[in-house]
């Protein structure tokens, strides 16, 4: 077989988080995308307690749509029926390197490939960046 083909969870943000390499196919699964998009708002993106909860809604929905073999689950199984064929694809949203609903779509695709290619490791995020470095106060 060719090369495996695989995810990455990118960030639409100009100069934030990860973006497409040559080569990857992107996906935008924010809420403009209307099968995919987390439909529960995030008021105050600093607020962790709130991101878990609206995730978590998300989750429950992709639950409930894979269960009936709904749009949701029609969506996620085409983009892993293509990085079984070998195409490279970035799931864009603006949280990711934050905790983001695309966490729970890249889980199912790779649940997803991995039953047809146990050695594909499909989940190929970058690395998270370095804590940022705080500059001594040099005030006195």
């Amino acid at each position: 077989m060719s090369e495996y083909g695989y995810i990455r969870q990118l960030n639409k943000r100009k100069n934030e988080g990860p973006k497409p390499r040559p080569g990857e196919t992107v996906i935008d699964v924010d809420r403009n995308n209307r099968v995919l998009g987390n439909p529960f708002p995030l008021e105050d993106k600093d607020d962790e307690v709130a991101r878990a909860r609206v995730i978590a809604l998300y989750n429950e929905k992709l639950e409930a749509d894979f269960a009936i073999g709904g749009p949701m689950f029609i969506a996620v199984k085409a983009i892993g029926r293509r990085v079984i064929a070998g195409e490279k694809i970035g799931l864009n949203c603006w949280c990711v390197p934050s905790a983001c609903h695309s966490d729970i779509i890249a889980k199912k695709i790779v649940e997803m490939v991995q039953e047809v290619q146990p050695g594909n490791p499909v989940l190929r995020n970058d690395p998270p960046p370095p804590p940022a470095r705080r500059k001594p106060n040099t005030r006195t």
